[in-house]
């Protein structure tokens, strides 16, 4: 937005940015409900939000939390739902790839721990060595790929 423009929201927009602050992300259908708008309309206000870079200041930390949360026993739900915010507009993609890493990454460790509890020794050793592998390397992807 150019220097010395206003952006005028209505109150009801007002009312769902406040709830996406609070509670750091929310759905469209969330935010529809908390600003007390129909799905399309909240859909459309988010994108307008979302054009002037109004909605970075929010950020995504709540996704990246459903995704460690949900990654620990499944990929296939978190990968799916990020790559449809994705395909539709609503999450871009760089912070995309990067839930889908920390869903996949909280899945290594929940499913090396059932090795190490529930197997032998000798599994534990085997599935930390190749886990670890795969954790130090997602651990550098996400911090050496250019944001």
């Amino acid at each position: 937005m150019p220097r010395g423009s206003s952006l005028t929201l209505p109150q009801s927009t007002v009312l769902g940015l406040f709830f996406i602050q609070r509670y750091r992300f929310l759905t469209i259908d969330q935010f529809a409900r908390a600003a007390g708008l129909n799905r399309s309309t909240a859909s459309d206000q988010l994108r307008f939000l979302e054009r002037f870079h109004c909605l970075e200041h929010f950020g995504n930390t709540g996704l990246f939390t459903v995704a460690a949360i949900s990654g620990l026993t499944d990929m296939d739900a978190i990968t799916l739902s990020t790559s449809n915010l994705v395909k539709s507009g609503n999450l871009d993609a760089s912070t995309g790839w990067r839930v889908i890493l920390v869903g996949g990454a909280a899945n290594l460790v929940f499913k090396g721990i059932l090795a190490a509890i529930l197997g032998t020794g000798q599994l534990g050793r085997l599935v930390a060595a190749g886990f670890g592998v795969s954790l130090v390397g997602a651990l550098l992807i996400a911090w050496l790929w250019p944001a």
